[in-house]
């Protein structure tokens, strides 16, 4: 189970990477569409919907969905070494 945990914890933070991979290549993408074609308001639409999304969601705004993740399995991860300790306990 401790294993599985750590696993878990891992392949968030892989997954964590990758998304920041995904989101700059975005990014980057968005600026030269931008650049190409400034009469569509991206940067425009971009914001409107970011800033909706933040009033809305005001607490869980803050909250990153992989520290959520990291949160579960490194718990995870504890009972497994908690359950393993007293089972070599008895």
């Amino acid at each position: 189970m401790a294993f599985l945990g750590v696993y878990g914890v891992l392949a968030c933070l892989k997954f964590r990477e990758r998304f920041n991979l995904h989101n700059k290549l975005a990014v980057e993408l968005r600026d030269q569409l931008v650049a190409l074609h400034p009469g569509l308001e991206v940067r425009t639409a971009w914001s409107s919907a970011y800033g909706a999304r933040r009033s809305k969601y005001r607490a869980l705004f803050r909250v990153r969905l992989y520290a959520l993740w990291v949160a579960l399995h490194g718990g995870i991860a504890l009972v497994g070494v908690m359950l393993s300790i007293f089972a070599l306990a008895a």
